[in-house]
This record gives structure tokens, sequence and C-alpha cells, in this order.
């Protein structure tokens, strides 16, 4: 009996002094744990600190301190200019441009060859859109439906509405699209092809991310794929970086490069 007593307080002074031994090491862990959860916290600050400078100093230099200048009429295309983009088999002959009609509406002849198509699915917020057949057939997605349409057929796009012009077949088709009211309609078409024809190649994703962050809010025209205040989101965000890159949301070589008339 006295044996076993013996050994049960060896083992609990061995206790006691494994505890007081271990107690450095869990204070010292404690406080390791603690400087990690402090210096994590301060990056998670120092990181939010940034991101919102870059925002407000970025945009106000944007908006305000390097705000770009409106273009006059004389770079809106007039009657008789023709664009064309090798890439999409597309050309757009203005017939009655939005400068004509004190921005009520424009009308514009498009011709599609053969599995040709508007560069990207898109949708336009301030406007809609009549597609008429002249010559052919045409597909063209809107919303969520497809349409076959043959000559004679007309259909409207409405404001917000995405949709994409397609010819699926193996001659050419013609199609007569009015915009009402006209606003920057004929002045964006005029710059979205001047970017995708710059170069001999078609523009790569990133180029044309970067630029469709200011083409997007400028021209109230966005891609079909992502909802519009996401888009309005990431063009605040996105915008000083392009522009800090040397994109524009219009530039004077791009509407000079389409003024002549078709032969």
């Amino acid at each position: 009996m006295l044996n076993s007593e013996k050994q049960i307080i060896l083992t609990n002074i061995q206790y006691q002094k494994e505890a007081e031994y271990d107690q450095p090491n869990f204070i010292l862990s404690s406080l390791h744990i603690d400087s990690r959860g402090k210096m994590k916290k301060r990056t998670t600050i120092l990181t939010l600190s940034i991101l919102l400078a870059y925002i407000l100093i970025g945009n106000f230099l944007h908006r305000f301190a390097f705000a770009e200048a409106e273009p006059d009429l004389s770079f809106y295309p007039a009657k008789g200019e023709m664009i064309e983009n090798r890439f999409a088999n597309e050309k757009i002959v203005f017939v009655t441009p939005g400068r004509d009609t004190n921005g009520k509406y424009s009308e514009n002849d498009l011709y599609l060859q053969a599995k040709g198509a508007v560069p990207k699915p898109h949708r336009h917020a301030d406007l809609e859109e009549t597609f008429t057949i002249l010559k052919g057939n045409l597909s063209l997605i809107k919303g969520d439906k497809k349409y076959d349409l043959k000559e004679g057929d007309s259909i409207t796009v409405p404001k917000g509405e995405a949709h994409h012009p397609e010819n699926k077949s193996d001659a050419l088709v013609i199609v007569r699209v009015r915009a009402t009211p006209a606003g920057k309609h004929d002045l964006m078409l005029a710059q979205v092809h001047g970017f995708f024809t710059e170069k001999e190649t078609p523009r790569g994703k990133v180029e044309w991310i970067l630029q469709a962050m200011l083409y997007s809010v400028y021209y109230e025209t966005y891609m079909a794929e992502l909802p519009i205040g996401f888009q309005k989101f990431l063009s605040f965000l996105i915008s000083p970086v392009a522009r800090l890159l040397g994109y524009k949301s219009w530039y004077p070589e791009y509407s000079l490069k389409w003024k002549r008339s078709e032969e």
C-alpha cells in the first residue's frame, strides 16, 4: 500500500514538472499564433487600403484629371461611308446616319458574306435595333431564341436584349439595320471595327477585354454573356488600368479610317 501511494506521489511530481516545463512553450506558441493573426489582419487592411486608393485615385485621373474629349460630328460616319471587317466577313454602308436625323435614328446596310457574322454577341442599353432582310437568309439569336429570317422579314430587338446576327448560308446576306435613337451607335461601329481590323491578325482576348471596359460604358453596348451591372462594375475597376496602358473610348484614326465612299 505504501509503495503504491509512493508511486502515485512520484507520478504526480513528474507530471507537475512536465507541465512546468511545457508552460513556456505553450506561451510562446500562443504568442506566435497571436502574432500571425495580427500580421494577417495588417496585411488585409493594407491590401484593402491600396485597392481603395487605386479605385479613388485611378477613377479621378481617368474621369476628371485626364478626361477624354468628346468627338465632334466630323468623327461620326457620313452617308455613303463604308466599314469593312475582313475577319468577320462583314461590311457596313451608312444609308441614313444619325448625324443627318439629329440623332433620332440611324440606318445602315449590313452585308454579311458566306459564314460571316457580327463579331460578338452583345446588347445595347440605350437603343433598339430593327433588322429588315433585303437579301438572303439571316440567323439571329435574340434573347434565348433563335430566328431564321428570309428576305422581307423584319424583327426588332428591344433595349437591353442580347442578340447576334449571323449568316450561316453560302450566299450573301444584306440587312437594313435601324437604330432608334441613333445615340453613339454609328460612332461605335466605326470604333469597334477600327479596333478589330487595326492589326494584320485578329485581336487577342486580353486586348479585347481591356478595350471593352472603355467601349461598353461609353457606347452603352455590353457583352451578352454577363449582366450589365456587373460589366459596369468591372469597367469602374479596370478602366483606369486600360487608360494607363493606352486604351481609349474613341480613337480619331479609327473614324478617319472609314472616311471614303463605296465605289
